[in-house]
This record gives structure tokens, sequence and C-alpha cells, in this order.
């Protein structure tokens, strides 16, 4: 066990210091999540069943579930669950922060040609299990 940080970040360190300026973020880093979060916000609301929530100023885009459309769950934990059995997909639970909020959380750091998947494969869970 070593108590010292890794040559790799010790090396990068300087340049980081000198490149990660409130400036450089505003501009380079922040247009990066706000456009990443819109797409995929856009995407996941034409999902019947699925509410995205607008929010400001967050890395995270919250989705709600209407269960009522889907009749195989009974909580946004059995749907997860199977998202993640069917789909391969593991997301993080609204109800997890407590509450009776049934949806789930995720981030928007992603690239797009992931969100792409990634929406490919819930929008073809969410119909398949969509009630008729």
């Amino acid at each position: 066990m070593f108590s010292h940080p890794c040559r790799f970040m010790m090396n990068a360190f300087p340049d980081l210091i000198n490149e990660l300026t409130a400036d450089f973020c505003k501009k380079k880093i922040m247009p990066y999540f706000e456009n990443n979060y819109y797409y995929v916000y856009d995407k996941i609301k034409k999902i019947k069943g699925l509410r995205p929530i607008q929010a400001q100023g967050t890395f995270y885009l919250s989705v709600l579930i209407d269960l009522e459309q889907f009749e195989d769950f009974k909580c946004d934990y059995d749907f997860l669950q199977a998202l993640l059995n069917e789909e391969n997909i593991f997301i993080l639970s609204l109800s997890c922060f407590g509450g009776n909020v049934n949806g789930f959380r995720l981030i928007d750091a992603a690239k797009k040609e992931d969100y792409d998947e990634f929406v490919k494969r819930l929008e073809a869970f969410c119909s398949r299990h969509y009630k008729k």
C-alpha cells in the first residue's frame, strides 16, 4: 500500500492547474454537459410511460416512471431490475433517496453515441412492457 498519489496524477497536476480555470470550465466543460443534458432529455421525453424532469444547474437528469402504464412493475426498483436483466442497463432509482417517487436518475457526462445506444435499449424495454 502506498500513501502518495500515483505518478500519473503527480505528472499531470501542473498542467491541470494551469488549464482548469473557471473560464475554461465555463466555455468548454459546461456547454458539453448542457448539450448532453438536452440531447438525452429530448430523446427520453418521446418514450411512452417516462417523463424527464427539466432541471437547471445540474449534471443529473431525473426521469419519472408512470407505473400505471407498465403493468409488470410495482415500483421503480422492479422496473430498473427488469431493465438490468433484459437490457443490461443499471440505473440509480429515485426511491433510494427516500420518499415515494418512482423514477431513475442518470448523469449527463457520457458521449452522445452512448446515449443513443442507451435510449435505443430503454425504448425497446418500455415498448415491450407498456400497457397496450
